[in-house]
């Protein structure tokens, strides 16, 4: 029993169940809702911005397996920034996944209406707390009419904040000098492109082999008269 409630202690994420979290859990909901920065629904799609991209283990960052790139958070990052707006500087803010488990999944990693940028300070309460989660959840309901394929429409939570932080319009953003920007922006196009074509070479290095082994087929027939 001791040990037990050592391990209570001990656990972090344990404070939620506190009476004085309790009472700051509507508050900090708040917060976030007023300091979340979501991309405008005009300029919303519904397609990932980098395919074949995925989270995964530490070490395989850059890594293709099975034809898809490992990514840390980078190309997430890039995504959502770039559509709120390519020209600004953003300081202490972190992209976050709306849909637990969602950023090992080459559809959702880049997916625009599963991210949500949220001050550092508190983004870590989207990983962890059910009560953020859920809010975040049907907020992009709310916004975007999506969900993942696999989860059911999201429910209105019990307390859900009225008040949100307005869209951040692209031209108010203007920070940067014109030519670094389109520079930056070629220099991201170019490396996305190298990626994609070593996933395209991953891609059809695996099918090789099946193809040998399938005479009948018209890409076995190909590789025979190449």
């Amino acid at each position: 029993m001791k040990n037990e409630k050592i391990k209570q202690i001990l656990n972090g994420d344990n404070i939620v169940n506190l009476s004085s979290f309790q009472f700051i859990e509507k508050p900090l909901i708040d917060l976030i809702a007023e300091t979340s920065i979501w991309v405008n629904p005009s300029s919303i799609s519904l397609q990932p911005i980098y395919p074949d991209v995925r989270r995964g283990m530490p070490q395989d960052r850059g890594r293709i397996i099975e034809g898809v790139r490992i990514d840390d958070n980078t190309y997430a990052n890039r995504a959502i920034k770039k559509a709120i707006s390519g020209t600004a500087e953003f300081k202490n803010y972190l992209v976050c996944h709306i849909w637990p488990g969602t950023t090992y999944d080459a559809r959702y990693h880049t997916l625009l209406p599963n991210l949500v940028l949220i001050p550092r300070i508190l983004a870590n309460l989207s990983d962890c707390y059910f009560s953020v989660i859920n809010v975040l959840k049907y907020r992009s309901w709310e916004l975007y009419g999506w969900h993942p394929d696999e989860e059911a429409i999201p429910e209105r939570p019990v307390y859900y904040p009225e008040c949100w932080r307005s869209f951040i319009e692209n031209e108010s953003l203007d920070i940067y000098e014109k030519d670094a920007t389109s520079l930056g922006q070629k220099v991201e196009k170019e490396e996305y492109s190298r990626d994609k074509e070593s996933i395209e070479i991953d891609k059809v290095e695996r099918k090789i082999p099946k193809w040998i082994n399938n005479p009948t087929q018209i890409n076995s027939r190909i590789l025979g008269l190449y």
